[in-house]
């Protein structure tokens, strides 16, 4: 029999039962705390005549109808001054002090707090402090209470009541999960080979708390061989949540229709797709305002009657069945999803929910995450998604723009006027070469942002009327006001990793945070979980990335081989075209020939990829002038919708009596995370080696490494360039009975880290150096397939 006890935050409680009103961007809340100013630490650190404990864990367990509930939080201060205890709850503003008053689920923390720690401690009597603190004078307000056990007692279990619906579902949802986990089987008969190994691995290593950095070939079941022993993982009690993370819309597609495949088996475990936004959000103008939107208004009144709702009537919490419930109880589908993933077992969503300083989900990791799981989906993507992560411009244009809106009001002006003077500064420190680099954290930049977050908080805390009355230009100012939080909350982390970037484009100057190298802020992250295991079939070399995601040597890794028989691919390289920049516009005949060549043996559906738009549209434009007319050509094109990209892709089916020609670019929608499987590909033309276009910020990660006594060029442009051929490659073979060619285009190819790169990967590859070799190769490949 399952017992029935239950973890529970104080946060969670307080806010899930006191919690009313609506969701407002005009008002930013008073609760963030301003960077640079530890507002904590300097009142803690005040008391210097007392015996002063900060930071203080308190944890209790109470027995109410038949379950143990063990709450636990972190009170800020505790002391003991004239002959009595007391807790601080300490609270920054930028409210003119005057006007602050005791917030109810501000004290209710407190309360909380105090009840556990009179109980652990055997007291009868305690005094409460909430201290508000302006974060521009730093002077304080205090309210101070005393409450006897028995008043603290009542207050506590009456919200523990109030809550007790969802300590019930809790309960038995936990009973049916782990009753189900027991019973799951593995939803196909057939294991694929590599695919077994992969699981044992991925089990093991949450078993024994660890690392596991896995390559794994494109068509082995990745997704699934992940998700099953995490799964099983649950019924040992030590793991809490898995979050399976994806860099990309359709690889959260695959890891939602493997858990719909376990959830149709009997499976009763919660999971939720998280949807950003922009996506989910269902007015035209994404504005979260209570007087522009009805979902925002009154939100928190209904939200929590819709979540009880949606967990008691499906397992599987998607986009569609969060917008249908949102719609139903006019709440806003975004924070209504983020309230789900307390609720959820299993959180499929974006590498930014963990990695990002400003996005990542605090309600977990900013507590104890040692009992989540990582899944990291297509992981080669992590170190250049983190470094974006930890990278933030801003732009002079930007600044003038919202200075020109508001030099109306005084105090935004001033502010501006200072912070555009050291922007003009840097400026000059281009010296008309059209950049300037620095290691020095600019502090003189910060200090005058600081204080223009701070006017800008004080101004709408104080719910500005001239401001609130334009909904269009306040949201420049709240988008310059959240790109300049960023930029401050970035520079937190700012170390012998980053640099400062001053660039001047034409008319345009920015100023760039730039990460150059992610690798300790990615590590710090995965060894704050239980276990995390990191997945992909190109994370090549190896050296790299288990330096980037241990740093500390203790990660597994794992490569497994593909379980395709070689003979049913055809690798071809065309080792005597460039296609370099400065040799495009030659070489362009060259290149359509080839394509033409290679898709004119058999009918059929192919893709090209390219390393870029321009050079994509380039050939495009030739190409359609030599082609056949019953061939049909199509491409990708950029900022392409959901909707566009279904269309790009329902082009390609199998048994197809035409031939389709696929124009991509490497590293795009089209050329990792997509199951092309059976006929519908045959074969893929890849032009070039993927290289990232040069440029300066390319070239400072080049510099990096190489002060790291390693190949820079390689880390910052090679390995890029040939982990998204490889993924582009990968596309094509899927199944056991996949069939078709790849043709690999560039000079470069022949070079011996080229080839090394290609032989990590794969074991038979024919170099060309005619247009008839081409068709031979691919014509006899097709005859012995058969």
């Amino acid at each position: 029999m399952l017992n029935n006890a239950i973890n529970l935050s104080v946060r969670d409680l307080v806010e899930w039962v006191l919690r009313s009103g609506s969701i407002d961007n005009t008002y930013i809340s008073n609760k963030r705390n301003v960077d640079g100013i530890n507002i904590h630490k300097l009142i803690q650190s005040s008391y210097t005549d007392l015996d002063y404990e900060k930071e203080v864990n308190l944890e209790y367990t109470i027995g109410i109808d038949d379950y143990d509930i063990t709450i636990a939080g972190r009170a800020d201060g505790i002391f003991f001054k004239d002959n009595i205890y007391f807790i601080e709850e300490i609270k920054s503003t930028v409210s003119n002090l005057d006007s602050i008053e005791l917030n109810e689920i501000h004290l209710a923390q407190a309360k909380c707090y105090a009840y556990m720690f009179s109980k652990i401690n055997n007291l009868r009597q305690i005094c409460i402090i909430m201290t508000y603190v302006n974060i521009e004078s730093l002077e304080k307000k205090c309210f101070e209470s005393e409450y006897s056990i028995e008043e603290l007692e009542q207050f506590l279990y009456d919200l523990i009541n109030r809550y007790l619906d969802i300590v019930k579902y809790i309960t038995k949802h936990q009973y049916q999960k782990l009753s189900t986990i027991s019973n799951v089987k593995f939803p196909y008969k057939k294991v694929r080979k590599g695919q077994r190994q992969f699981a044992t691995a991925v089990y093991t290593t949450i078993k024994n708390n660890g690392k596991l950095i896995a390559q794994a070939p494109t068509g082995i079941g990745k997704t699934i061989a992940a998700l099953y022993p995490a799964i099983k993982s649950f019924a040992n009690n030590s793991i809490q949540k898995v979050f399976y993370l994806t860099p990309k819309e359709t690889t959260k597609l695959q890891a939602k229709e493997t858990m719909k495949l376990f959830l149709n088996s009997g499976l009763h475990i919660n999971t939720l797709i998280l949807t950003s936004k922009e996506k989910i959000c269902p007015k035209e103008i994404k504005r979260c305002n209570k007087d522009y939107c009805e979902y925002a208004l009154g939100h928190f009144d209904r939200v929590n009657n819709a979540i009880f709702d949606l967990i008691n009537s499906t397992n599987l919490f998607d986009r569609e069945t969060i917008e249908i419930y949102a719609k139903k109880y006019t709440v806003c589908p975004f924070e209504f999803s983020l309230d789900l993933s307390l609720f959820s077992d299993i959180i499929v969503c974006d590498y930014n929910y963990v990695f990002d300083p400003m996005v990542y989900l605090r309600r977990f990791f900013d507590n104890n995450p040692s009992n989540y799981v990582l899944l990291v989906d297509e992981a080669h993507n992590l170190p250049e998604r983190s470094r974006d992560m930890y990278s933030f411009t801003l732009k002079k244009e930007d600044i003038l723009n919202v200075k020109n809106q508001f030099k109306h009001i005084e105090l935004i002006k001033k502010q501006l006027d200072k912070i555009n003077r050291i922007f003009i500064k840097y400026k000059k420190l281009c010296n008309g070469e059209g950049f300037y680099v620095t290691k020095e954290k600019p502090y003189d930049l910060l200090n005058a942002l600081y204080s223009f977050v701070n006017t800008i908080l004080s101004i709408l805390n104080e719910q500005n009327q001239e401001l609130n009355k334009d909904y269009e230009k306040l949201e420049t100012l709240l988008q310059l006001f959240f790109d300049t939080f960023r930029f401050i909350k970035i520079s937190e982390f700012f170390n012998d990793n980053f640099v400062i970037l001053c660039e001047e484009v034409e008319k345009s100057f920015s100023i760039k945070i730039c990460c150059l190298d992610s690798s300790e802020l990615v590590s710090n992250m995965l060894n704050k979980v239980h276990s995390s295991i990191l997945f992909s079939a190109t994370l090549i070399p190896s050296e790299f990335f288990k330096k980037y995601f241990s740093s500390e040597g203790n990660a597994e890794y794992i490569k497994i081989k593909s379980p395709f028989d070689e003979n049913n691919r055809l690798l071809l390289v065309l080792g005597n075209i460039s296609t370099k920049y400065k040799d495009r516009m030659n070489t362009i005949d060259e290149i359509c020939k080839s394509i033409i060549i290679a898709i004119s043996i058999k009918k059929g559906n192919y893709m090209v990829f390219f390393p870029s738009y321009e050079y994509m549209n380039l050939v495009k434009d030739r190409l359609l002038k030599y082609i056949d007319n019953d061939t049909d050509v199509i491409f990708q094109t950029q900022n392409m919708t959901d909707h566009e990209k279904i269309q790009f892709l329902s082009k390609f089916e199998e048994d197809s009596f035409n031939t389709t020609v696929g124009l991509s670019v490497l590293g795009g929608a089209f050329s990792e995370g997509i199951d092309f499987d059976g006929d519908k590909l045959i074969g893929i033309i890849i032009v070039g080696v993927g290289i990232p276009q040069i440029n300066i910020e390319r070239n400072l990660i080049k510099e990096h490494f190489n002060k790291k006594g390693v190949d820079g060029f390689d880390y910052a442009y090679t390995y890029p360039g040939i982990i998204k051929v490889i993924q582009s490659i990968g596309r094509l073979i899927r199944t056991e009975t996949d069939r078709g060619f790849i043709l690999l285009i560039d000079q470069r190819y022949k070079n011996t880290k080229y080839k090394n790169l290609l032989l990590s990967n794969f074991e038979n590859i024919h170099f060309v150096k005619t247009y008839e070799e081409i068709s031979c190769k691919i014509k006899l490949f097709w005859d012995n397939i058969g």
